[in-house]
């Protein structure tokens, strides 16, 4: 090839952390899906801020999702990286300096492939506020490492991050650009169609990531409708507890008369 088949796609959140909110992750999505219906594209690199790939969601866009929706509307979104990086035909490399947390994790961690700065540090510290959302750790990091990261929301630490297999490849600074446009090269000097064809077998290989992480849940809906349900459960046994139980169904039935 005389150019290079290969598209950036960047993380754009704010401050030093590149924190993201729901806004920078649609947009982020939406590049995704737009480097993979480009026929003329061999290797998406996904990259994040200067000094930390991203640090995860910042905690304003929290409060703005709302408690009653928030982890149903985080895990939609965090599914969505499987049909975009997971399913695409396009080689993803994904180009990881400093922090890559929360959302920013599971990015980095379903790449095809992960080249990751020496000051890189991955993890959910999230989980430890009992936001507990859809992750590939089990199928990379096996079933005792992801139990003990996830279960206390302690981040990797980069001496650990190869040795697990979250990434392939742990560079000084110095090396961390030629690294990464060496890979992109020798992509690009593949005969036509191989990469994505050795992407779909060994995709198929690991099937089981798409079907827990995405297939399975495709037809899921919000949890909020199981949130007011309980909600109102709860509120009609309090009536019960108060007024006995005519009372509490004479109240409820108040509000289903026309």
């Amino acid at each position: 090839m005389t150019q290079s088949h290969m598209r950036e796609v960047r993380l754009r959140g704010t401050g030093p952390g590149n924190l993201l909110d729901e806004k920078a992750v649609l947009d982020f999505l939406g590049d995704l899906e737009e480097a993979n219906r480009d026929d003329g594209i061999v290797t998406v690199v996904i990259r994040g801020g200067e000094r930390h790939f991203s640090q995860g969601w910042s905690d304003a866009s929290l409060a703005s999702i709302g408690v009653e929706r928030l982890r149903s509307r985080l895990a939609m979104l965090q599914r969505q990286l499987i049909p975009a990086i997971w399913h695409s035909d396009k080689f993803v490399v994904a180009a990881v300096a400093g922090d890559a947390l929360g959302f920013a994790c599971e990015v980095a961690a379903l790449a095809d492939v992960t080249i990751a700065r020496a000051d890189a540090r991955m993890g959910h510290p999230e989980f430890r506020d009992g936001l507990v959302l859809p992750t590939v750790w089990p199928w990379l990091v096996g079933s005792k490492v992801a139990k003990l990261y996830l279960a206390t929301g302690r981040v990797l630490e980069p001496s650990a991050l190869q040795a697990v297999g979250l990434v392939n490849d742990l560079v000084d600074e110095s090396d961390f650009e030629p690294t990464i446009q060496a890979l992109v090269g020798d992509l690009d000097g593949m005969p036509a169609g191989t990469v994505s064809s050795n992407k779909r077998r060994i995709g198929w290989a690991w099937r089981d990531v798409s079907r827990s992480l995405y297939d399975d849940t495709f037809y899921g809906v919000d949890e909020s409708w199981l949130i007011e349900s309980r909600n109102f459960d709860y509120d009609f046994y309090r009536k019960v507890r108060k007024d006995g139980v005519k009372g509490a169904i004479a109240a409820r039935d108040q509000g289903f008369s026309a």
